[in-house]
Formats: structure tokens, sequence, C-alpha cells
């Protein structure tokens, strides 16, 4: 059974694909592909998502699994990639906004003290 690369489509030599070394996980059998989307990075995009619902409680754990997922995908050429960047982008962008927030918010709560 020959394997090739998920991401050139190149022969393996010694698991590994000479053009881009990266390990392969994908077996080609009648050329049939056998893989599936990365977990981390779904799990990650959809936290993201929800940041606008949950606020800090999903926008840092939606970060973590997004750029585990995408270390993940870089390493076993799973699919994802497109999501686990989303889930850091989105992560990133609303919990900036979030510290943002809270800093005026803090700085709203410590000027009307002195009034």
């Amino acid at each position: 059974m020959a394997k090739f690369c998920g991401q050139c489509g190149s022969m393996l030599e010694d698991n590994k694909c000479p053009k881009c070394d990266v390990k392969e996980v994908k077996k080609v059998e009648n050329n049939e592909t056998k893989t599936g989307t990365n977990a981390l990075a779904i799990t990650g995009f959809v936290l993201s998502l929800t940041t606008l619902l949950l606020g800090v409680l999903s926008a840092i754990p939606g970060l973590i699994l997004s750029i585990v997922g995408l270390n993940q995908i870089k390493k076993t050429g799973e699919e994802g990639r497109g999501l686990a960047i989303a889930g850091i982008i989105i992560s990133s962008v609303l919990l900036g906004f979030i510290i943002i927030f809270l800093f005026f918010l803090v700085l709203a709560l410590i000027t009307a003290s002195y009034y």
C-alpha cells in the first residue's frame, strides 16, 4: 500500500514527505484518501464563535485549542487549517475587545467614585 503526502501528494519516503517534510497519516488505497478534519480546530472555532455569548469563558479556551489544532495539522497533514486560523483570529479579536471594554469600565468606575 502506497502512502502519499496530504499536502503536496508526493510519495512518502520513510513516512516523511521529501518535498515538504510532513509526517503522513493518510493512507491511499485505490485513490481514496482517508482523512478527517482536526477535532481541536473545529472545537476551537466553535468556542471562538460562542465568545459573543460567553465572553472570556470561551475566548481563551477557543484560542488555545485553535493554536494546538493548527500545530497538530502542520504535523499530521489533517484538514481544518482554515478553521484553526479563523478560530485564532476570532478569539484574538474578541478577546482584545473584551480587554479594552474592561479597561474602560474600570476607568469609568474609578472616575465615578470621585464624584
